[in-house]
C-alpha cells in the first residue's frame, strides 16, 4: 500500500512540473511589452554622425550647426531649402525627419547679441 501512493504521489507531481514548464513560457511571452512601446531601443544600427550631416546634405538642408544625440533620435539645428533655422527630430536608425520646427530668425538675433563682447568689457 505504501508503494501505491509513493506512486501516485510520483505521478501528481510529474503531471505539476509538465503543466508548470508548458504555462511558465506561455505566461512570459504575453507579459512582455511590445517592441513598439515607447521608450523603446531603436531596432537596427544608430547612423554615425558623418552618416546623418550627408543625409541632411542631400535633403537640401544646409548650416547644419549642432547635432545633438538623445535616447532613440537625434536633435539637429540647421537651416532648410528655404533658409529658415529648424530644429529637426531626426529618426536614429533611419535619418529620417519626424519632427521640424522653424526657429524666429530674432531668436538667434538675440543668442549673438548676447554672446557679442563689447569693446573694453571684461566678457570673454
Amino acid at each position: 500500500m505504501l508503494t501505491s501512493r509513493k506512486v501516485v504521489s510520483l505521478v501528481v507531481v510529474s503531471v505539476l512540473a509538465t503543466s508548470a514548464a508548458t504555462l511558465l513560457p506561455a505566461v512570459a511571452q504575453t507579459s512582455q511589452a511590445p517592441a513598439s512601446a515607447v521608450g523603446a531601443a531603436p531596432k537596427g544600427k544608430p547612423l554615425t554622425i558623418v552618416q546623418l550631416h550627408d543625409k541632411l546634405e542631400a535633403a537640401g538642408y544646409r548650416n547644419i550647426r549642432k547635432i545633438e544625440t538623445q535616447r532613440d533620435r537625434f536633435e539637429v539645428y540647421a537651416t532648410n531649402r528655404e533658409g529658415q533655422r529648424v530644429e529637426l527630430d531626426v529618426d536614429i536608425v533611419t535619418g529620417q525627419v519626424m519632427r521640424s520646427e522653424t526657429k524666429r530668425a530674432d531668436d538667434q538675433d538675440r543668442r549673438d547679441k548676447d554672446n557679442r563682447v563689447e569693446p573694453g568689457s571684461s566678457k570673454r
